[in-house]
């Protein structure tokens, strides 16, 4: 087996989309995945050689791309001192002091420090651990309309990216003769795209290979009695008997082929879009790149299990483990820089930010505003005509016009019954719109407008209370008698 470094310096910002849990933002993982770094030379192959669509029928490129003769490990970050690698899950800092930390694999049962995650990667230097983030950042974009062209009002999402300037390393590992040719394919310095939305400003960085040498990755001590640690350097996927990816931890041992006596273990979900098919690959259960196991003994395959990895995909970099990589139970933490003291800008931000900010915030409060509109209408009861409910509905888009218009319709005998009939066991429905018209929607927007002035926005609060209160009423009314019409169907 030989071996090429990888080292990739981040041009432009990169997105290498990570899931997240609001609509609004593009979350990036805080490193390079060796999918990525795969199809960056796959496509640099295709090009170089001028293979188009017939890539497949081409030999190297199927035995080292398709067929995973060629391994290609994440690339994580690392600076002019040394490379970091995931932080093991069981090695944690004290509660009350951040200098300390504990191994937890490797803790007596008696132990009863409060520790915390170390959520940033780390680099072993006997008992000393060197710790390092990634710098990111987060970009405002407006949403594009396809068809003209241009941005929609209002709408604004997010980009979280890997910040320019920054240095990842990994390696491709595979047999000899490929290692060979691989290394003849490519120039030793090139750029190339990685991530997402790699065609417009982000994306571009610079890769520089080392010359092939030979890979041992084997560190076979035993501790006394036997034991063994195994720590996960990126996620893996281990498929049971069933053919189903799994976090099991009899499945794990039935893999491993001996038993764990201790583990620290994070799962996960694993989703990819490959550009070149357009489409998702399989989602998958995966095991979390830091977790780490005690085994009873070392696995009959461990030689296997160092060079190529565990598990499914690990051409891609999944599966890529290290054998007793923690040796100390306890250790002391050093930065591999100052840390940064935080402090607010003294002037206020730019009229862009300020914009950006409040238009954000607005959208917020609408979406508050619409659930609280659905939950209040659920709990009416004997809900009038569909033709009444469509008028109030009409009558919600012009919510300056909308009180005088109410009080003369909820006069007429007809209307009047039906809406004095429903009610939510506290109020009628006449009572109820009644109040939310005298109401200045507070309970809404408090929780936001905290945070203007948490930045300093103090004077688009006014803006927000004087121009998008109509709209924040109107809003509210359209959903609410919509919902109801629903809801009147469905009781009919």
């Amino acid at each position: 087996m030989k071996i090429i470094k990888v080292e990739v310096k981040t041009i432009n910002p990169v997105i290498i989309p990570d899931k997240g849990f609001d609509s609004t933002m593009t979350n990036t993982k805080s490193f390079i995945p060796g999918n990525s770094i795969l199809g960056l030379f796959a496509k640099e192959y295709i090009k170089n050689n001028k293979l188009e669509k017939s890539a497949h029928k081409d030999d190297f490129f199927k035995k080292s791309f398709l067929d995973g003769g060629i391994i290609f490990s994440n690339l994580y970050i690392k600076d002019n001192e040394r490379e970091y690698l995931p932080t093991p899950l069981s090695v944690r800092y004290a509660k009350n002091d951040k200098a300390k930390i504990y191994d937890l694999l490797l803790q007596d049962d008696d132990f009863d420090i409060q520790t915390k995650n170390i959520n940033s990667f780390s680099h072993f230097d006997n008992d000393i651990l060197y710790q390092k983030s990634v710098d990111k950042g987060i970009a405002f974009h407006h949403a594009r309309d396809r068809e003209s062209g241009t941005s929609k009002e209002g709408i604004i999402f997010n980009f979280e990216y890997i910040r320019e300037n920054q240095v990842f390393s990994g390696y491709i590992l595979g047999e000899d003769t490929l290692i060979e040719k691989f290394f003849t394919s490519f120039e030793k310095e090139l750029y190339g795209r990685v991530g997402k939305s790699k065609n417009s400003q982000y994306g571009k960085v610079e890769v520089k290979l080392s010359e092939p040498s030979d890979y041992s990755a084997i560190n076979e001590n035993e501790s006394e009695n036997g034991e063994v640690i195994m720590t996960l350097l990126s996620d893996a996927i281990i498929y049971n008997k069933f053919g189903f990816s799994t976090t099991n931890v009899q499945d794990i041992e039935r893999y491993l082929g001996t038993k764990i006596k201790k583990a620290f273990i994070k799962q996960d979900r694993n989703e990819q879009f490959v550009g070149i098919w357009h489409l998702k690959k399989q989602s998958e259960n995966v095991i979390s790149a830091g977790s780490c196991f005690l085994l009873e003994s070392l696995p009959e395959k461990f030689r296997e299990f160092a060079e190529k990895g565990i598990g499914e995909r690990v051409n891609e970099g999944f599966g890529r483990v290290i054998f007793n990589y923690q040796q100390e139970d306890e250790l002391v933490s050093q930065s591999s820089r100052s840390e940064k003291v935080l402090t607010r800008p003294p002037k206020k931000p730019s009229k862009e930010v300020q914009d950006i900010v409040v238009a954000i915030v607005k959208e917020k409060i609408l979406e508050k505003a619409k659930r609280t509109a659905l939950e209040e209408a659920s709990n009416f009861k004997r809900i009038p005509s569909k033709s009444l409910l469509g008028k109030l509905q009409s009558m919600s888009k012009d919510i300056g016009s909308f009180k005088p218009n109410f009080e003369q319709l909820s006069k007429k005998d007809i209307a009047k019954n039906q809406l004095i009939k429903c009610h939510n066991n506290n109020a009628t429905l006449k009572d109820y719109i009644n109040k939310k018209l005298e109401s200045d929607f507070s309970d809404v927007e408090s929780d936001f407008i905290s945070l203007l002035k948490d930045v300093g926005l103090q004077e688009s609060i006014i803006q927000i209370d004087r121009v998008f209160a109509e709209e924040l009423k109107s809003r509210f009314f359209i959903t609410f008698f919509n919902f109801l019409r629903k809801k009147e169907v469905k009781d009919e």
